[in-house]
């Protein structure tokens, strides 16, 4: 995705230096609905300083910019959202597959056929593999990353933009990181 910064100013059109968004892995569509009547989509990309996090819903696309030099942390944790969802497609499934058995031939064809589509919705939310929640922390906020919330997805980005966060922010040493964190735990005490 390409980004060119226009500015109108006194009736002309000032161009400003043309970024390019690299896109990120990690798209959630149709988060947290069974059914979702209205669609969204989240997008996250990484620009020259920051990322940029995307929310489309069906009336409307809400961005939010997090700068580099300001992430304090990214904090992943795993869900069970997973497990849940397979246990719902699983019991369906199985409910679909017990009223075939209990019908006759002509019934039996449909329920199959449905049993057989929520069998698919399992198997595949199965390779997605393991949900997470992810929140980008900042001074000014807490956010969560909804377009990150298969932990491969995760842990993908994580590794693509901790080099571009360490650039901005720099990297500290292991004793920098121990004197810190003591001088935290003395305030504490």
């Amino acid at each position: 995705m390409v980004f060119c910064v226009c500015i109108y100013l006194y009736g002309e059109f000032i161009l400003n230096e043309a970024f390019t968004y690299k896109p990120l892995p990690g798209k959630e569509r149709g988060k947290k609905s069974f059914f979702a009547v209205l669609r969204t989509k989240a997008s996250l990309f990484a620009g020259p300083d920051h990322l940029l996090s995307v929310f489309n819903s069906s009336y409307s696309e809400d961005y939010r910019r997090f700068y580099f030099k300001d992430i304090q942390a990214i904090i992943i944790s795993r869900t069970s959202e997973q497990a849940k969802w397979n246990a719902i497609y699983g019991g369906i499934c199985l409910a679909l597959l017990l009223a075939a058995y209990m019908t006759g031939e002509y019934w039996a064809a449909a329920f199959i056929a449905f049993a057989a589509i929520f069998l698919v919705k399992l198997a595949l939310n199965w390779l997605r593999g393991p949900t997470c929640v992810c929140r980008i922390y900042t001074a000014a906020s807490r956010t969560e990353l909804p377009s990150l919330a298969r932990l491969k997805n995760a842990i993908k980005t994580l590794d693509i933009i901790k080099p571009l966060i360490e650039r901005s922010q720099g990297r500290l040493s292991g004793e920098e990181i121990k004197a810190k964190m003591g001088h935290v735990t003395e305030e504490t005490s």
